[in-house]
């Protein structure tokens, strides 16, 4: 798996136990010294939206959210499986569950936590996702790979 925070080469991976850092690439503090935001382990991927950061915990199956300012995380959907890419649109934390084999698919819950809903459901090797603001995309890896909406 990717490192889903440091440099797109893995020259800079993040802290141990992983982590988020506002201003900076990995490591425990950044240049003009910011600190790690948020302990997370095996985070995927993260988007900011308006004052919260919000992130895919693929290590313990979470999707959460913390200020960008620092603060406490607070998850807004546990017991997933694979939690992978995730975007914001109106209100809602679209995410992927990247199985490898299995029912994967795109889902969502409120910003403010709650119930997790299906959107795509059973379908295997969904990982990116995108929003233009009003429509859903997604990536499709598997044998007839190709992008949703």
């Amino acid at each position: 798996m990717p490192p889903g925070i440091g440099d797109f080469d893995g020259s800079v991976q993040p802290p141990p136990g992983g982590g988020i850092l506002p201003g900076g690439d990995g490591g425990t503090t950044a240049p003009d010294g910011g600190s790690v935001i948020a302990n997370a382990s095996n985070p995927a991927y993260l988007v900011a939206s308006g004052t919260s950061l919000y992130y895919t915990n693929f290590g313990t199956g979470t999707v959460s959210t913390v200020p960008l300012a620092g603060g406490t995380p607070v998850d807004l959907a546990t017991g997933l499986d694979s939690p992978w890419a995730l975007t914001v649109q109106n209100g809602v934390v679209y995410f992927t569950l990247a199985r490898a084999n299995g029912s994967g698919g795109v889902f969502s819950v409120p910003t403010s936590g709650g119930s997790v809903a299906p959107v795509q459901d059973s379908v295997t090797g969904t990982y990116g996702i995108a929003s233009d603001g009003s429509n859903l995309f997604w990536t499709i890896d598997s044998d007839t790979s190709g992008v949703g909406g």
